[in-house]
């Protein structure tokens, strides 16, 4: 009798062992909100959660991708386009976006760069395009009627080891200025900003210079193909899976007690075979914030999107990569951001095209020569404290730093007249300290009575 029960029981035990088993593994849908503005048709619907020592595995995936396809790129160059459209805020940006059917501020912009990461140069041709053109029209006096911040710019830079070259001007303005010659040659003629480059001392020492960001007016201008492997520029949330990995599977939720936010590992299979994995990370509200990656894209995040706690989209972001150069680099990325009652309130949209991976770039490329400077005209050198006149490609020395050849008669005649009354001042001085010391002495060497 006992051995019948004790079998029952084992029986009963290992049933339910596999109840527990097969409920823990059985797939199920992964909700995706209803989005016309992204193509989710190709990501597997059924997922399984994983459990175990698997968890932490797969999250280190998209984590060590981005690393990895990183270090792997030596060198790269092409082009990127930036569609920036968002939600305005301020008199100024709600009267430009007034003028498209979308009611959105439109700020787009094309970079040029090519970038050698092991010699740690970078060459970079932003772009702003013409906001204010295409509101207000095409003549040099319609630009000023939006406002001159909004017109079409464009901005060179090269940065190298030894220092940061760059040069911007803004089309249809004339605009003059430049480094503060006043300060350094006294007496320069002013320079419109086409025909001048200056040379200076990076403002940050990072260990590689592709992460420089000075002189950038917005966040294009700052951007190469690195900034774009960047935790950062996925999510602000995708910062949570990084600490995660780093904190050996607990979130920045689960660290908090008093929170009942979780976060879930997800695996699936395409119709292709191909592995899909996903992190799901749950609030308390009711919301969900997902990132998938599949092995397609080299285990790179492909999909980051937010579900309310209403079922409704609040951001999605997907990812296209290819495989160039023995790297992954992406072709496009494309992020919606929505509003209470489903509005677009931003659109951001980043394609690179003509990108080649680890091919030899022309050294001519991180050179003055690069930012097509004109025939004479000036460069600023604030590393050689110079100024030089670009000449047949080549720098040909003008003045140092600090020379008065460039000064009117007057104005030379009242420097030099206040240098001789610094000279004098400085000379009695001297004099006065020297009959002090000869004094002391004196009274040291007379012996006393």
């Amino acid at each position: 009798m006992k051995r019948h029960l004790y079998c029952f029981s084992l029986a009963l035990f290992l049933l339910f062992a596999a109840a527990g088993v097969f409920s823990f593994a059985r797939a199920e849908e992964l909700y995706i909100p209803p989005c016309d503005e992204i193509d989710f048709s190709g990501v597997p619907r059924q997922w399984t959660e994983v459990g175990g020592d698997r968890r932490l595995d797969i999250l280190r995936m998209p984590v060590e991708a981005l690393k990895a396809n990183l270090a792997a790129v030596s060198s790269c160059s092409g082009k990127i386009t930036f569609e920036d459209k968002s939600k305005p805020v301020g008199e100024a940006m709600k009267e430009i976006a007034a003028h498209y059917d979308d009611g959105l501020f439109h700020n787009d912009a094309e970079v040029e760069f090519a970038a050698d990461y092991k010699e740690h140069k970078l060459y970079r041709k932003a772009r702003r395009k013409a906001i204010s053109r295409t509101v207000a029209g095409s003549s040099a006096d319609s630009l000023s009627e939006v406002g001159t911040h909004f017109a079409e710019e464009t901005y060179l830079a090269v940065v190298t080891p030894d220092g940061a070259s760059h040069r911007e001007y803004t089309e249809g303005l004339d605009v003059v200025g430049g480094p503060d010659f006043s300060d350094e040659v006294p007496g320069f003629p002013s320079v419109p900003l086409e025909n001048l480059v200056t040379v200076e001392i990076p403002k940050e020492t990072p260990k590689n210079a592709i992460y420089y960001k000075v002189y950038s007016r917005d966040t294009h201008t700052g951007f190469d193909l690195t900034c774009l492997y960047g935790p950062e520029e996925w999510d602000s949330e995708f910062d949570s899976l990084f600490y995660t990995v780093e904190h050996k599977g607990k979130c920045r939720a689960e660290s908090k007690p008093e929170r009942a936010d979780v976060f879930r590992i997800l695996e699936a299979a395409d119709e292709n075979g191909k592995k899909w994995y996903g992190y799901q990370h749950r609030f308390e509200s009711g919301a969900e914030f997902n990132i998938l990656w599949d092995q397609a894209s080299g285990f790179l995040p492909s999909y980051i999107f937010q579900v309310n706690h209403d079922k409704t989209m609040n951001h999605v972001k997907r990812a296209k990569w290819r495989l160039a150069g023995g790297a992954y680099v992406p072709e496009e990325i494309v992020r919606f951001v929505y509003g209470k009652e489903g509005e677009i309130t931003a659109r951001d949209v980043t394609t690179l095209t003509e990108m080649r991976v680890n091919e030899p770039v022309d050294p001519e490329q991180f050179t003055v020569k690069a930012l097509e400077l004109p025939e004479g005209g000036i460069i600023s050198d604030r590393v050689r404290k110079k100024v030089f006149e670009y000449k047949d490609g080549k720098e040909v020395f003008l003045v140092k730093f600090g020379s008065t050849k460039y000064m009117r008669g007057e104005e030379r005649k009242a420097l030099n007249a206040g240098r001789v009354r610094i000279a004098l001042v400085a000379a009695g001085l001297a004099l006065c300290a020297a009959g002090i010391f000869l004094r002391l002495r004196r009274r040291r060497k007379t012996p006393a009575v």
